[in-house]
């Protein structure tokens, strides 16, 4: 079964690694700690898919990869009921979960058609201090929620109000959506137990001091993604090894493990050019063995063409983008990459072809559109660049870059207030960005005022002291 949360929070005291030696401090845990197990485990046989480590269901991911779950309808909203029970027993915090045993049993036996359904169950939001309630009743199918947040290194489109990347792992905070609020009613209780029995609270388990230290490589993998969860890389990246060594090496390790290898790369990435260059090299050497290991692994092929993305091996990030492409060739985040590749190495025209296929895929894709006006000023399609940006700029207002973007390419067309007004929105997203403020210095000599170049020019010293382009019109003025 899948360990609760607490469980796996509490193997070792903060700050010490995990090892044969040191397995960790013993825990207290109680029933609710079984129910999470047990909702892992009900997610795990309904959708044929392990859940996300340390993270609860989304409402409708269930029911996405497995349609055929009955569903019930209130006020025209449709939800599934055996799904609902799910997610609150995976709630991470304790207390939001059933708190007993037999509080589940009766939700999962009004979840069974013809009985009696609860008026509602309650779910923890997202927010601390306030929760989703979602009715239950009969009825067809609700629409499907809105689009997630697209990740601004991978491309990939995830849930809405995701907080970090499915396929990277990262934060997602470029282009995030705000999940429409639901509405909110008043809970109403389970039904009571019989007459005569009476309820029992819930007690810790006894635990032995001299327990015996488990060697079992799942034991060693599920602290792995603890660790990676946790963004420890070393001790992640000691455990999937530990996870290898104790039993023959299966896809799940091998893939977490070129996940802490890349994570860990991309953390060193400023700090240590050197490291940064072994680990991500490591990372591809682990997710090529993953690819092997499973047929048509669509997530190792793409992060093994990032991977050699990173490392300047365009070839063969290419010849990965492409096996990732032949497996899902409706995934707009591949063309977004295999265009990337193709501008790296100055393939212009191929980079256009694999674009503007991702925006057949997905029209709004703002970061194919921000690619793609970036595509078109280096080639000089000054006009096209400034519509494709105006069109990334509607699609995700919050993106720096493409406002950014946008005030270079009416630059480059002479287009000077057009300029500066995307500059501006540029600069009130991102104060502290030196280079938005030398490009406005830039256009107000063009305008000769030269009072406001001369105080965009300080602002951009103030913030980057070796700006070129800033120390260049200082000359001029």
């Amino acid at each position: 079964s899948y360990a609760s949360p607490e469980h796996l929070g509490s193997i070792t005291a903060p700050g010490q690694k995990r090892s044969p030696q040191n397995p960790g401090r013993l825990v207290q845990t109680d029933a609710r700690s079984d129910i999470y197990s047990l909702g892992a485990t009900m997610y795990h046989l309904l959708t044929n898919q392990e859940p996300e480590p340390m993270q609860t269901p989304a409402p409708g991911s269930i029911r996405a990869k497995n349609p055929k779950l009955r569903t019930i309808q209130v006020d025209g909203r449709i939800i599934c009921p055996i799904e609902q029970v799910i997610i609150k027993a995976m709630q991470q915090d304790p207390a939001h979960r059933f708190q007993s045993a037999e509080a589940m049993r009766v939700a999962l036996q009004q979840c069974l058609p013809g009985q009696a359904a609860p008026a509602t169950i309650q779910i923890p939001a997202i927010s601390p201090n306030a929760t989703i309630v979602v009715p239950a009743t009969r009825g067809p199918a609700a629409a499907p929620p809105g689009p997630g947040p697209i990740c601004p290194r991978c491309g990939l489109q995830n849930r809405p109000g995701a907080k970090f990347c499915k396929r990277d792992g990262q934060p997602l905070f470029q282009g995030a959506t705000t999940v429409p609020p639901n509405v909110r009613m008043q809970a109403q209780a389970y039904a009571s137990l019989p007459a005569g029995v009476a309820r029992q609270p819930i007690r810790a388990r006894p635990v032995s001091a001299g327990a015996p230290v488990n060697y079992d490589p799942l034991t060693f993998y599920r602290r792995g993604l603890q660790d990676l969860n946790n963004r420890h890389y070393v001790e992640a990246i000691d455990e999937f090894k530990q996870a290898l060594a104790l039993g023959r090496p299966t896809y799940d390790v091998l893939y977490n493990l070129a996940r802490a290898y890349r994570q860990y790369a991309q953390s060193l990435r400023d700090k240590d050019e050197k490291l940064f260059h072994e680990n991500m090299t490591h990372a591809a050497e682990y997710f090529a063995q993953a690819t092997d290991n499973r047929q048509n692994a669509l997530d190792a092929y793409f992060q093994l063409g990032l991977c050699y993305l990173d490392l300047g091996l365009y070839p063969k990030a290419e010849a990965a983008f492409k096996e990732a492409l032949r497996i899902a060739p409706q995934d707009a985040a591949i063309y977004y990459q295999l265009g990337q590749v193709a501008m790296k190495q100055g393939y212009h025209r191929e980079a256009e072809g694999y674009l503007l296929e991702g925006l057949k895929i997905n029209p709004d894709h703002a970061l194919i559109l921000l690619t793609l006006g970036r595509l078109y000023s280096e080639t000089r399609q000054y006009n096209s660049a400034i519509r494709v940006l105006q069109e990334a700029t509607r699609c995700d207002p919050t993106q720096v870059d493409g406002w950014y973007e946008l005030g270079r390419a009416h630059m480059r067309a002479n287009q000077w207030n057009q300029a500066l007004s995307a500059l501006e929105q540029a600069r009130q997203r991102d104060p502290e960005r030196a280079e938005i403020y030398s490009a406005m210095a830039a256009c107000y000599l063009k305008m000769r005022k030269k009072a406001e170049a001369r105080q965009m020019i300080r602002e951009t010293l103030q913030r980057d002291p070796n700006n070129a382009e800033a120390l260049r019109l200082q000359k001029q003025l």
